[in-house]
């Protein structure tokens, strides 16, 4: 394998549209995290720490982001009702 895992079903076709707030935890040891997107109007990525304190918080201005999550931080949260295609994580 090449070290990646697809969090949704793996088919670029389908997506997901949270209404308030998608709120994802993270597989240890992830390096490299890409969420693909739709729609990214108004979407903000919040790296989040396991108690849920709030470590980076970053507007999505392209339907691709890809980021390197530091070691603390252990989910994300996807505001602003983004059209989500996938995440994909590299370990």
């Amino acid at each position: 394998a090449n070290g990646t895992e697809n969090v949704f079903d793996k088919n670029f076709e389908t997506t997901y549209t949270p209404t308030d707030e998608a709120t994802i935890i993270l597989p240890e040891g992830v390096t490299e995290c890409t969420i693909l997107m739709r729609s990214a109007n108004g979407v903000k990525v919040k790296q989040l720490s396991a108690t849920g304190e709030e470590l980076a918080v970053e507007e999505v201005t392209s339907l691709y982001y890809a980021f390197s999550p530091t070691a603390e931080v252990k989910k994300i949260a996807i505001t602003g009702n983004p059209e989500i295609c996938e995440i994909v994580y590299k370990k």
